[in-house]
């Protein structure tokens, strides 16, 4: 019996002691987890703070990147050291009072009129204006509090609008909260005028040339900013795509229905006609007049550079000839002006020149031929008329030299050929122009969707029909390409015999289309297509910052901040967790 009392004993006792043990152990990994939990919200909440510090420059460049109706002279003040009423801090403030600016508003009392209260302005983005909590990826609780911008002058820059900026976001995970601060951003912001180049498609008046109506259906796709001064035309489900903002000036858009119009304030009309829009549609917009900031005899003037206007038909390259020698006829100052109708071939030699052939036609039974060979590494062209050959020192590109540019006194009957890749250039006819096969950049790609893209590129190519149309002729091949930006001041880009014969696949555009009115590519009914082409409209994104030489400019002025376009690559000099 005491045997047994003893070992029941034992047993109790170590029975004590393992619940101890084991006990101190839960503790120990319940303390670990613990702490392994706190410490990856911690880390959890400092990342989804600095990710939220970087949303925060995104919004910041959304903010200061505008186009603006202003002349440029009264900014100076803003940075000139000759006028003491403003500072680059003052501009700020003006452009937050600037009507249609989106939501770029600074802590009351910041700004007072148009001068800066002190030497910070301070942006703290509404509620509305936050990323959604998904930010925080796979972290549970996430909750985005806040995201402040300050910012400041920046002390001897070389720029006339130079800032630095600190961003500072709030977020927390479960409970635990972190603020980061990103400290030391430098940027600068630069003032130009806007070009019209940077439209996808642009219309005054979204009709045909005789007033009827114009439908964008299930075949038509546009990549970029769309923009009329009318009103825009949508059918079928699914109906038309939109990658980027589209705006129009008129309050109502006009639905099919099949065949029963409706107009709406709305995006789309019921199930029957919806129209995508991956970046929405604004209505009640208004843009510039075509009419208000379109010289052709500006175009004209740096073809001719100080040359008289020929009366005589021909090819002519203004040159100082008198720097002509045996071998060298000249030097060239001006760009290719023609005088009379002509067809135009563009390619690239094998020595990757770029070429131009123009055709003219002097009867019904006679045609010249003159070719001119730019060699731009070399700063050679060779021209050849037929009959003999010149060579200039000098490209012709322009008296400003921006670009090649070539100017045709009345139509072009036949377009088509290759940019070469080293050359911007713009053509102009001041009649119709018409395009009569492929038009590529030697120097693309192709995205994930098949879509060409220049990104990365130096070719360029505008087409201007001052007085005309651009009009894809007859001969043109079915699922056409046209690498350009594509301007009709007082016309339209169409397709000649729209409404006949069957359909011809689509036309790829890689660029933007800026008309007075919108020309009819095709027809259909509800069956679908039935005669013509489809749109398939690729905005060159390259065109929000560049432009095809000589391109007409708006009347108004972009502002941007481009170091704030690349976000990852910002230099930040440090980081500061609270």
């Amino acid at each position: 019996m005491m045997k047994k009392s003893i070992a029941l004993i034992f047993v109790c006792l170590v029975s004590v002691v393992l619940a101890i043990v084991l006990g101190s152990l839960f503790l120990r990994v319940k303390g670990a987890y613990e702490f392994s939990r706190v410490t990856k919200e911690i880390l959890q909440a400092e990342n989804l703070a600095e990710s939220c510090c970087y949303f925060g420059v995104e919004k910041l460049n959304n903010k200061l990147t505008q186009e603006v109706e202003a002349d440029y002279s009264t900014l100076t003040k803003y940075w000139d050291e000759d006028e003491s009423n403003g500072t680059p801090l003052d501009f700020l403030c003006y452009l937050a009072e600037v009507e249609n600016v989106p939501n770029l508003e600074f802590k009351e009392g910041d700004c007072l009129g148009a001068q800066a209260q002190s030497d910070q302005l301070e942006i703290l983005l509404d509620e509305d204006e936050l990323p959604d909590d998904e930010l925080g990826g796979e972290a549970l609780g996430t909750d985005i509090s806040s995201i402040t911008i300050y910012l400041r002058e920046r002390e001897d820059a070389d720029e006339n609008l130079p800032y630095e900026f600190t961003v500072s976001a709030t977020a927390s995970v479960n409970g635990t909260t972190r603020t980061v601060n990103l400290i030391g951003g430098e940027f600068g912001i630069e003032i130009e005028k806007a070009k019209f180049s940077r439209y996808a498609l642009f219309t005054t008046k979204h009709t045909s040339p005789s007033g009827s109506l114009v439908w964008f259906t299930d075949d038509t796709k546009f990549y970029g900013p769309v923009h009329t001064n009318g009103q825009f035309c949508f059918a079928f489900n699914p109906g038309a795509y939109f990658s980027d903002v589209v705006t129009q000036a008129d309050q109502y858009a006009r639905f099919y229905n099949n065949g029963w119009t409706k107009e709406r304030d709305d995006d789309h009309y019921g199930t029957t006609d919806v129209p995508t829009f991956d970046a929405g549609f604004t209505r009640g917009i208004t843009a510039d007049s075509l009419g208000d900031s379109v010289s052709k005899e500006y175009v004209k003037n740096e073809a001719l550079s100080t040359m008289s206007e020929p009366s005589s038909a021909g090819v002519y390259l203004p040159a100082n000839t008198s720097s002509a020698t045996e071998t060298i006829a000249g030097t060239l100052i001006g760009g290719i002006y023609v005088r009379g109708d002509a067809e135009i071939g563009l390619s690239v030699d094998s020595t990757d020149n770029a070429v131009y052939t123009i055709e003219r036609r002097v009867s019904w039974y006679t045609t010249t031929t003159t070719t001119v060979t730019v060699d731009r590494p070399g700063n050679i062209t060779t021209v050849n008329d037929g009959s003999a050959t010149s060579v200039y020192l000098g490209v012709p590109d322009g008296a400003s030299g921006d670009g090649t540019i070539i100017y045709v006194s009345g139509d072009i009957d036949s377009l088509s050929g290759t940019v070469q890749q080293d050359t911007d250039i713009t053509i102009t006819s001041e009649d119709d122009m018409f395009i009569t096969g492929n038009i590529l950049y030697e120097a693309y790609d192709l995205d994930e969707n098949g879509n060409p893209t220049a990104e990365g590129y130096d070719n360029v190519l505008g087409l201007i029909s001052w007085e005309g149309d651009v009009i894809i002729g007859t001969t043109a091949p079915n699922d056409l390409s046209i690498y350009a930006v594509i301007m009709a001041p007082n016309g339209v880009f169409t397709v000649y015999n729209y409404d006949r014969g069957t359909t011809r696949g689509d036309v790829t555009l890689l660029g933007g289309v800026i008309t007075d009115k919108y020309g009819a590519f095709g027809t259909f009914s509800s069956y679908g297509a039935q005669t013509g082409y489809g749109r398939n409209f690729v905005y060159d994104s390259r065109m929000k910052n560049m432009a095809p030489p000589y391109f007409p400019e708006t009347s108004n002025l972009t502002i941007s901040a481009p170091e704030l376009d690349d976000v990852k690559n910002l230099k930040m000099i440090w980081r500061e967790d609270i």
